[in-house]
């Protein structure tokens, strides 16, 4: 027979059918975790009296057949028994766990830890412990109740990036400690996220083997690493409500001067990824000479969608940056897609600017990562996890000077764009907005306030004609200077908009002839 004490029922009960009989000690919270009535009966003094009642009564045994328990015996004083009690406390609370123990713990661990477990065992299989005047309860709560979290809708929450990592904290410290409860707790928050379709089936069987290693060879730091990232990609589609498609279009239409026909593709893209949960990557190829904006246009989109812009130099990639470094390597890590993705605040929309590919044609493996990458047939395995992971919802923009140099299986599965010079009308426009923001990220003044001085800023540059690459080149080296110039000369620089223009009217033909 086994036993556990039902904490929401505050009392002891036998049954059949337990996750293990194993016997572990937990420090944190000051509870026997035990499922083995031999094993509770060897600590039996240490149970208050009416829970040793009824572990009596269970046992079929009568208080004298215990006399082999210190401090239990008829005829021991209430004085001895608290001295004794005092002297083997220290002992009785931290019992060796030897490596054969803790092996045994975890045989069943894996074993269709789901099936057939009782949820009142599920949630607390463990005595509480009492002990001098001090009682330490286990934490009690019932966190795989979905029916109540789906009516008081905290669904979502449970689920979200946050409480993922404090689940997973909660298990690197079960796994130091050497708590199997705690543990076999991570499993069934693991198999709530794939019940309820927070993550597939690949990811959740790669977390499972995760979980596995683990507990089989807790220091494996590259390991504890990989489970960390892979609960940390994202989970949650970009919001796409109709007002934020409206709001995404006026964004677009504020920021991005012509290019009707790329602005409509990107709404179209997304209106039907709203009623199609399965597609691929989008791709756009914006061809053009250097200078013409191809990366502004990126970050544009990025900004529109309300989304970081991952940059990736694609000439100066190696060829294990994409897909990541095999943990064999001693410095490996996650490859640049995945950690994008990671980095995404949750959301499965990330956008990934693959800068002058053209520079890379003649390397074959960097070409061939990047025709997997964007191949919606094809999925993309980082090394370092160990997964396929998705991209299905990501946007690639791959930017080049000469479409010519790229090879047709590249070109088919983009959108290409030309991107010409603006008019001048637009240029200024643009640039106009451009300085709007750097001025008032790095000045800390509010964009409201910023629009004469980026006015005039624009006038005086785009006299000289410069690319829009330039220009917020030339515009953040005397911003750099300026701060300089502040600093030596104990002149406030925030805020400071006035003596920001005459340093950029005295250095700013020193700044374009540098750059």
């Amino acid at each position: 027979m086994k036993i556990f004490f039902n904490k929401k029922k505050n009392r002891f009960e036998s049954k059949e059918k337990i996750p293990s009989s194993s016997f572990i000690f937990s420090k944190e919270d000051g509870v026997w975790y035990s499922t083995d009535l031999k094993e509770i009966e060897k600590y039996s003094e240490f149970l208050s009296p009416s829970d040793r009642r009824i572990l009596l009564e269970l046992l079929g045994k009568e208080e004298k057949d215990l006399d082999n328990n210190v401090g239990f015996r008829s005829g021991i004083s209430e004085n001895q028994n608290e001295s004794k009690e005092k002297d083997t406390q220290e002992e009785i609370l931290d019992p060796p766990l030897s490596e054969d123990v803790f092996e045994k713990i975890f045989d069943e661990l894996f074993e269709d830890i789901d099936e057939d477990i009782d949820e009142d065992i599920a949630e607390a299989t463990y005595l509480e412990v009492e002990y001098g005047t001090e009682k330490e309860e286990a934490e009690e709560e019932s966190e795989y109740d979905f029916k109540s979290n789906l009516e008081e809708g905290k669904i979502n929450s449970k689920y979200s990036l946050e409480e993922r990592l404090k689940n997973l904290d909660m298990f690197f410290n079960s796994l130091s400690n050497k708590n199997k409860y705690g543990i076999e707790k991570f499993i069934r928050y693991v198999d709530s996220l794939s019940k309820e379709d927070i993550i597939d089936e690949k990811v959740y069987k790669k977390i499972k083997e995760e979980i596995e290693e683990l507990i089989k060879n807790p220091d494996n730091s590259k390991s504890e690493r990989a489970l960390r990232k892979i609960l940390m990609l994202p989970t949650r589609p970009l919001n796409l409500s109709k007002e934020k498609l409206h709001q995404i279009t006026k964004n677009l239409d504020t920021n991005l001067f012509g290019y009707e026909n790329l602005k409509d593709q990107i709404i179209g893209k997304l209106v039907y990824s709203l009623n199609n949960s399965h597609h691929g990557p989008y791709n756009i190829l914006l061809i053009g000479e250097p200078g013409t904006g191809k990366s502004t246009i990126a970050k544009i989109i990025a900004d529109s969608l309300d989304l970081k812009l991952n940059t990736i130099n694609v000439a100066n990639l190696s060829e294990l940056d994409l897909p990541g470094s095999n943990r064999t390597w001693n410095n490996a890590t996650e490859g640049l897609i995945a950690r994008g993705l990671i980095n995404n605040n949750d959301i499965k929309t990330a956008v990934f600017l693959l800068d002058e590919v053209d520079k890379a044609i003649s390397r074959s493996n960097i070409i061939n990562q990047i025709s997997a990458l964007i191949d919606p047939n094809v999925g993309f395995i980082d090394m370092f996890l160990g997964l396929e992971i998705d991209i299905s919802h990501c946007i690639f923009i791959l930017t080049a000077n000469d479409k010519n140099l790229l090879p047709d299986y590249i070109l088919d599965r983009c959108v290409t764009f030309e991107v010409k010079p603006l008019k001048d009308e637009d240029y200024k426009i643009l640039l106009t907005k451009i300085a709007k923001n750097i001025i008032s990220e790095r000045l800390k003044v509010p964009i409201s306030e910023v629009d004469s001085l980026a006015k005039r800023i624009v006038e005086d540059l785009s006299e000289n004609k410069i690319s829009v690459r330039k220009f917020q080149i030339v515009l953040n080296s005397l911003i750099d200077g300026f701060y300089g110039y502040g600093f030596k000369n104990n002149i406030k620089v925030e805020r400071n908009l006035n003596d920001f223009y005459v340093y950029f009217l005295g250095n700013k033909n020193e700044i374009l002839d540098q750059n």
